[in-house]
């Protein structure tokens, strides 16, 4: 499939190692997945093998270029337990706005109150064309009781940005199942006037522990706030993925995770 992040794969064996890694030590036959920001379905077909015929990975992706490569993984894979949404997730329903760099592989969300001059993914495209068309955005919470969801096992959340925004509107869902959480933090949150702090903040709201690590690392530091990271997330190209739980869940599953704590590095 001709698509440049399966190339990385067909190269290197994987394409973000340390999230891959985490997902066959922790899923398991059963089990239920929301893949938020599915994009071309690396993440969804890595689930949907691990949760098997019994189990269910919901790929929400809305932009229609990313989504037709997700159906062709999904068809290429024979993966009958997936089901793909075509909304775009956020704290609010309605309509929202995506812009598309003709150079990108994905697009950006737009925030409303913020002018295009005030955008950290402009700058990251500097002199090139954006294409701009509307979604359905749905919140979880509201989409979790229009399909009677019964289970979920993890949620994993790379939407370039409105991350925090997703979490605010799954608030119900995530109290009631206690899913792991695995979201993307970036340079990208500006661009909806968030920050680290405020995924700290909600994820801690909610009885969370929060536990990052770069793309490509197999182990995950444990922090306690965000002073304790060692990452500038403002620079280009900087990322960190925390995979995030209640303190005591899922003991068995996690008891053989390299997790350290940041105060003692």
């Amino acid at each position: 499939m001709w698509h440049d992040n399966w190339i990385k794969v067909a190269q290197r064996g994987f394409h973000e190692e340390g999230l891959e890694r985490f997902l066959v030590s922790f899923l398991r036959e059963g089990d239920a997945v929301l893949d938020v920001g599915a994009q071309i379905g690396m993440v969804s077909s890595i689930a949907a093998k691990l949760v098997g015929p019994t189990g269910i990975v919901h790929s929400f992706e809305p932009d229609p270029t990313n989504r037709g490569c997700l159906f062709n993984t999904i068809a290429q894979n024979a993966l009958g337990n997936v089901e793909v949404h075509p909304h775009a997730v956020g704290n609010s329903c309605g309509v929202a706005t995506f812009r598309r760099p003709s150079e990108g592989w994905g697009a950006f969300a737009v925030d409303s109150n913020r002018s295009t001059d005030e955008l950290v993914s402009s700058g990251a495209f500097p002199d090139v064309r954006f294409d701009s068309y509307d979604v359905q955005q749905v919140t979880l919470d509201t989409w979790a009781k229009a399909h009677d969801l019964e289970r979920l096992t993890l949620v994993k959340i790379d939407v370039d940005g409105p991350e925090v925004n997703v979490l605010e509107g799954a608030t119900e869902v995530l109290a009631t199942h206690k899913p792991v959480v695995v979201v993307e933090a970036s340079r990208y949150y500006a661009d909806h006037g968030k920050t680290v702090s405020d995924l700290f903040s909600v994820l801690h709201r909610l009885g969370y522990g929060l536990h990052g690590a770069g793309r490509s690392e197999l182990g995950v530091v444990s922090y306690e706030s965000p002073t304790d990271l060692s990452v500038d997330l403002s620079r280009p190209g900087s990322a960190l993925n925390f995979f995030c739980w209640e303190p005591g869940a899922y003991r068995e599953r996690l008891s053989q995770l390299p997790l350290r704590s940041a105060r003692g590095l």
